[in-house]
């Protein structure tokens, strides 16, 4: 029975070959060498496990909520005709109203500090009607959907007014609350509509004087 030599210097052994046993070690070691390469290549090694590259989840867009304790409960509901003499004040009458789902008191109102060159003349009045202002000055609790009547009287400046909005802060005390707080509402969007001495422009007369 014939058989295979495997030792070293055997007649077998193709020339040019290494010994049987060193190649044996040569494609072992080849074989190591592929696994770490692969490793390199997909990012690990044998001591760092291959981690998955999920796609990360996006966090969350929180959206805040307005707290209402932050709005002003009164907003301009009309404006009356404006009363002016076109040269000395311009008076401005409004019905501030509750929009608020609970009543707010209405402690007063204040013209903004001026544009233009106007100063607030006198204090802020309530109740009464467009053609017959009241002349409260007293704080006033509104209910829901209810409105109050304001008077605003302005001085005119020497020089043309400019064409800017007039502004009341309104200062006001939610139910139930000790805090008074206040806030900013335009009760006349534009003046230049209105013609006054100061400017040179005619003088209409759409507006009635008091």
């Amino acid at each position: 029975m014939e058989t295979l030599d495997l030792e070293p210097g055997g007649e077998d052994t193709p020339e040019g070959q290494p010994p049987t046993p060193l190649r044996l070690l040569l494609y072992a070691l080849g074989a190591i060498l592929v696994l770490l390469l692969g490793s390199v290549a997909v990012g690990r090694s044998p001591h760092h496990p291959y981690e998955r590259f999920d796609a990360q989840p996006q966090p969350a867009i929180s959206t805040t909520e307005l707290d209402p304790d932050h709005l002003i409960p009164f907003a301009l509901r009309d404006t009356c005709p404006v009363r002016t003499d076109h040269r000395n004040y311009v008076t401005v009458s409004f019905w501030l109203h509750n929009v608020a789902l609970e009543p707010a008191l209405l402690v007063g109102v204040q013209g903004h500090p001026p544009l233009g060159g106007l100063s607030q003349e006198g204090p802020a009045l309530s109740g009464g009607t467009c053609k017959r202002p009241g002349r409260s000055e007293k704080a006033v609790m509104v209910e829901p959907e209810s409105s109050r009547l304001y008077t605003v009287r302005w001085k005119l400046p020497d020089a043309c007014p400019e064409p800017y909005p007039l502004e009341v802060r309104v200062t006001y005390q939610r139910s139930g609350q000790v805090l008074m707080k206040s806030g900013y509402v335009t009760v006349l969007v534009d003046m230049g509509g209105i013609g006054f001495v100061q400017c040179p422009k005619a003088v209409p007369d759409a507006f009635p004087t008091s």
